[in-house]
């Protein structure tokens, strides 16, 4: 689906913003109305579930800040032109790019939900697209498993001390489950959203088992905010949005020289 969303919106002539905006955060725009608008800005964010995933990795927390790491590098590296990876490790040594610029981005992705789970092989995110078709059928779906409840406990406790009969609680029993098996489902997208917003500690040489005491505010590098500043992070949301819009601001004096 992301695959078909980038095909679409280049014959589309997407405006390039946009494309990148949705991509990081189009799950935070606006709300619209136009439910194929809405699926393709959710559609989008399948940006940053995609990549490499050591799902079976027993140390999540490990393989959170490894998806973390491709994400933060995958952006610097095409949006940006830096190698911000290396400063997950240490201050660059070529780019002007510290170890604190690398943890204040990776907060925004640390902040962002694009693993389900963290079972013993983890599942990455998947969102319902908007579907008012679907949701009509859900609803007068759930009219029928609430009427099959409603015989079901009748059956189960019957008035005027009557005896219960188990063949007929089998049979609603066994009936209801069906119903609920036939819940019309939504199609699924892989894509982003927002998880607990909060701010990382400088990991000392990149391990995530060494965190330093004080954690980096959420942000974008410095050398970049010099020039054009940076909008506030809130504190309660991820900074998506804002890393976003910055990247694509008029002032930004990289991102388009690199695109």
């Amino acid at each position: 689906r992301y695959r078909d969303w980038v095909v679409r919106m280049i014959n589309a002539d997407l405006p390039l913003d946009d494309f990148i905006v949705q991509q990081l955060a189009g799950d935070l725009l606006p709300a619209e109305q136009d439910e194929q608008v809405a699926g393709d800005r959710l559609t989008a964010t399948g940006m940053l579930v995609i990549g490499p995933k050591m799902l079976a990795e027993q140390d999540k927390d490990k393989m959170i800040i490894d998806i973390v790491d491709e994400q933060v590098d995958t952006i610097g590296r095409t949006m940006l032109g830096l190698t911000i990876g290396c400063a997950r490790c240490h201050d660059h040594k070529f780019d002007p790019i510290s170890a604190r610029d690398y943890y204040s981005l990776a907060g925004i992705f640390y902040s962002t939900r694009t693993m389900a789970d963290r079972a013993f092989v983890s599942n990455w995110m998947e969102r319902p697209l908007p579907s008012q078709a679907i949701t009509a059928q859900r609803a007068a779906h759930q009219v029928k498993i609430d009427e099959a409840m409603a015989t079901l406990e009748s059956l189960k406790t019957p008035k005027d001390g009557a005896t219960v009969d188990e063949a007929a609680v089998k049979v609603q029993t066994e009936l209801l489950e069906k119903l609920q098996k036939e819940m019309p489902a939504f199609d699924l997208v892989m894509a982003a959203e927002e998880g607990e917003p909060q701010n990382l500690p400088i990991h000392i040489r990149g391990n995530h088992l060494k965190p330093s005491e004080e954690k980096v505010p959420r942000g974008m590098p410095t050398i970049l905010t010099s020039v054009s500043p940076a909008p506030s992070m809130p504190e309660s949301a991820s900074g998506r949005l804002e890393l976003a819009q910055w990247l694509v601001s008029p002032d930004n004096p990289l991102t388009a020289r690199v695109m």
